[in-house]
């Protein structure tokens, strides 16, 4: 809605009867679908399920950060997809999402050479945005690039990866993102790529996944520190790993709880 179709809502409703019945569903319930709410319901029930005031992520995904220059990005992309054998077998599928349609379109044109591979944003035309999903779906093509268009609404059950090859800016757009792997009860696995330009908004993303079901009190984490590395947050710390030229971020929880990449 907030991509510029909420117009057409009332256009709808407005040619529909008064007795009609409504029904709304939403992921996350900020002010601005509540006034929507407000705007085309007639006295509703309400059904919630979970905690409406607490953004949470799926606790079947594994989140996953490291940090990479820009220059390295799509080198550790090709990596990080080779080494979850994306598309071997077809029924492991990754969603890739860009900051911009022009990048999706790149990234498409780079991977399709070696493996099926299809992109999809607001310029493609509504046929071919339905070719590309059916190629998506049925595994002709295991990955699909897209910008946060696909990031609402695309119900498709076997994506075990999904890649933030750009970050989003907030945390509500990451919980949309992650939340296409990880349907139907499967496991997923959210591959975060960020630069030294996306760092202002890592502070987000690992505060949020500190929201995760962990046992032990976020607020009393202590450093964990490795080498001379050692980041200004006390629940953060950094290393080179020298492997893959990419820096991995660990947040540490208590002593008695596990650590989680």
């Amino acid at each position: 809605l907030d991509m510029g179709f909420e117009p057409q809502i009332p256009k709808i409703v407005n040619q529909i009867r008064p007795d009609r019945q409504t029904l709304m569903w939403s992921a996350t319930w900020p002010k601005e679908v509540r006034r929507l709410a407000d705007d085309f319901l007639n006295r509703p029930y309400q059904i919630q399920i979970g905690n409406r005031d607490e953004l949470k992520a799926n606790t079947d995904i594994t989140q996953v950060v490291k940090i990479v220059d820009n220059y390295g990005k799509m080198d550790l992309l090709k990596q990080v997809l080779r080494e979850h054998s994306v598309g071997n077998p077809i029924d492991r599928r990754a969603l890739i999402f860009c900051g911009t349609k022009r990048m999706c379109d790149q990234l498409s044109r780079a991977f399709a050479r070696q493996i099926g591979c299809n992109a999809i944003h607001g310029d493609k035309e509504q046929r071919e945005r339905e070719r590309v999903l059916r190629e998506f779906k049925d595994g002709r093509a295991p990955i699909l690039v897209a910008t946060d268009v696909a990031a609402r609404g695309l119900d498709v059950e076997r994506i075990s990866h999904v890649v933030n090859f750009d970050i989003p800016t907030d945390t509500e757009s990451y919980v949309h993102r992650i939340g296409r792997g990880g349907r139907f009860g499967r496991k997923a696995v959210a591959v975060n790529l960020v630069t030294d330009n996306d760092k202002h908004l890592l502070q987000d993303i690992v505060c949020f996944s500190d929201q995760l079901d962990l046992p032990g009190d976020r607020n009393s984490c202590r450093p964990l520190v490795a080498g001379n590395h050692h980041h200004t947050d006390a629940r953060i710390a950094t290393f080179c790993d020298c492997t893959s030229n990419a820096w991995t971020w660990w947040v540490r929880i208590p002593d008695d709880a596990k650590e989680r990449r």
